[in-house]
């Protein structure tokens, strides 16, 4: 939903059959804006129109690797890379693990219920700035 700049995972597309959301900073909104649209469908990343997302990642991330002349790195590679940067932000593991859509472990996960929702909109404005440094450096 970029009108509130998130990302909603519906539960039938994400590990553990759970919903999750991730809060898009402006640096994302405008990479998103910037994709062209199409007449039909909700999707941005497809191969049929709008109408159907990705069926086969790993076919696209093949394209990915061919387009870029890059080699030897996979998708988890992008999650590690946004781990670390908001490790190194100072972000809370707490906070990351949330945001990286992790759940939360034994019992931890029966009694503390919070969603983490302002903090992970946080946490996006911190990823976009540990992204930017590490571009500029």
């Amino acid at each position: 939903n970029l009108e509130q700049n998130l990302w909603l995972i519906p539960s039938d597309e994400f590990k553990g059959n759970r919903p999750h959301s991730v809060p898009l900073s402006g640096m994302a909104i405008e990479v998103l804006q910037s994709l062209p649209r199409w007449e039909r469908g909700d999707y941005v990343f497809t191969t049929q129109g709008g109408i159907k997302p990705f069926g086969n990642i790993g076919h696209e991330h093949a394209k990915v690797l061919e387009a870029t002349g890059t080699s030897n790195w996979h998708r988890h590679d992008l999650r590690r890379t946004a781990g670390t940067i908001l490790q190194r932000e100072q972000v809370t593991k707490e906070v990351a693990e949330a945001f990286l859509g992790h759940k939360m472990p034994g019992v931890t996960a029966i009694y503390l219920r919070h969603d983490y929702a302002q903090e992970k909109r946080q946490a996006a404005d911190l990823l976009q700035h540990g992204i930017t440094k590490a571009l500029t450096t």
